[in-house]
């Protein structure tokens, strides 16, 4: 709401900044006490969280909307893309002991993204009326193409997310005190979330496409199955960790790679399956593509899953443990 009634330049752009800052700081808040570092972390998830609902703002300015289903989700990609080369970039810095070895990380992306935000103060605006480069005949296909937007859509926008991040912290509770309590496996708890989670939110992607045109509806389902993800973001997702502690950078890295190509395939497809035919039929049918997708992705998880640690995690730790046996 702040983005649309004041622009988004800022609202995104300072959010970005101040986790920036607060990464460079995280460092120096390990090294005092854990409580601060919480503190902190915590800080820049609220910083972040800006990002999305402002970034939609500025889409709706923008964007003319027969690119509304290939723009965005391609922006979007960019965080599973700065995972991929993130990941093993951290790794070097790590071993090699750059600017002190872990701290190395929150240095150079915290001032990475510090110097972004300068970049974005002489480069970002708000909307085509104010950017003071563009030509005039570009500027009025853009006030031809891009219709007003109510003031509520960036709440809207920002609820699904909001119900995801409660769902998140919900059941990642419940879920640790079932393990430390023995009740059930880990296997049986991670695939029990992503079950959950799967059916929930694949569930309402097919509802969605018949809703028809009762906007109140469409947009409940749309909240509920971002929201059901979050059983994922506290299951699925942190398996990594599960398996193999030790070397989750490069697996997290290897997945976030295939997890790129439906942001690259899914623009196109809706594209080729909605020009010149912007009808409920055509978003039903990828409504159910994605839910398939996603039931496909969920049972190849529930065959091939087993969240006990695997062995290879501690080999080489052991090995160096142990220490050279021959003198």
């Amino acid at each position: 709401n702040l983005a649309e009634k004041f622009g988004a330049k800022w609202i995104f752009g300072g959010g970005i900044f101040i986790a920036g800052i607060l990464t460079l700081l995280t460092p120096f808040a390990a090294r005092i006490h854990y409580t601060l570092l919480i503190v902190i972390r915590v800080l820049i998830g609220m910083a972040s969280g800006l990002a999305f609902p402002s970034a939609a703002a500025l889409w709706g300015k923008w964007i003319p909307t027969f690119e509304r289903s290939t723009v965005p989700p391609a922006a979007q990609t960019g965080a599973s893309i700065g995972i991929i080369f993130t990941t093993p970039l951290v790794s070097i810095m790590t071993e090699n002991g750059f600017i002190g070895g872990w701290p190395s990380a929150f240095y150079v992306f915290g001032m990475t993204s510090c110097i972004w935000f300068i970049c974005w103060c002489f480069f970002g605006f708000n909307s085509p009326n104010q950017h003071p480069r563009i030509s005039n005949k570009e500027r009025l296909f853009l006030s031809k193409h891009i219709p007003p937007r109510p003031s509520k859509n960036g709440f809207i926008f920002a609820l699904p997310y909001f119900v995801q991040f409660l769902t998140t912290i919900i059941v990642g509770q419940i879920v640790d005190r079932l393990r430390a309590r023995k009740t059930f496996s880990i296997t049986t708890l991670r695939k029990t979330q992503t079950i959950i989670g799967t059916v929930g939110t694949c569930g309402f992607l097919v509802a969605i496409g018949y809703m028809g045109c009762n906007q109140f509806r469409a947009v409940l389902c749309c909240i509920l199955a971002v929201g059901f993800l979050g059983l994922q973001t506290c299951g699925a997702i942190i398996s990594h960790l599960d398996i193999a502690s030790n070397y989750a950078g490069t697996l997290v890295g290897i997945t976030n790679t295939l997890a790129t190509i439906p942001g690259f395939v899914g623009p196109y497809v809706v594209g080729a399956i909605t020009k010149n035919n912007q009808t409920i039929e055509a978003w039903r049918l990828i409504f159910n593509i994605s839910a398939g997708i996603g039931a496909f992705g969920s049972l190849a998880y529930c065959i091939l899953f087993n969240g006990e640690e695997q062995r290879w995690n501690r080999i080489e730790h052991e090995n160096d443990t142990n220490g050279p046996t021959n003198t």
